[in-house]
């Protein structure tokens, strides 16, 4: 992969969704897309969703290809609009539950972060 600033896997967790998941797998991943992906002026999504695994959460591995979409991400997973995005796509395909949302390698994540801006 070319100029990855950071390979993050963001789970996102609910009592039901693993089950949810397994019965609408494509409805969930496109849910997810649209909540996590960006595409900018030239058609390049960033960040982009590479990999989502299930069980009983669901584990999705997001890279930023640019310093920018990063800090923008980990803007808006502060201030909760990540978890909103993912909770509006998931009410569009019929799950209702709050989500948890994390980043489950933060520490590696928010040093990366903390490099890049120095």
């Amino acid at each position: 992969i070319d100029n990855v600033w950071i390979a993050g896997a963001v789970t996102v967790g609910a009592i039901s969704l693993g089950a949810f998941y397994l019965a609408r797998k494509g409805p969930s991943e496109d849910a997810i897309r649209r909540a996590l992906e960006r595409t900018d002026n030239s058609g390049v999504v960033d960040p982009a969703v590479r990999n989502i695994t299930d069980g009983h959460s669901v584990l999705v591995e997001l890279h930023c290809h640019t310093e920018t979409s990063l800090l923008l991400f980990l803007e808006d997973f502060k201030k909760k609009k990540v978890k909103f995005r993912l909770e509006e796509e998931f009410k569009k395909i019929g799950f209702k539950d709050e989500l948890g949302v994390t980043i489950r390698n933060a520490e590696e994540v928010y040093e990366k972060a903390r490099q890049r801006i120095r």
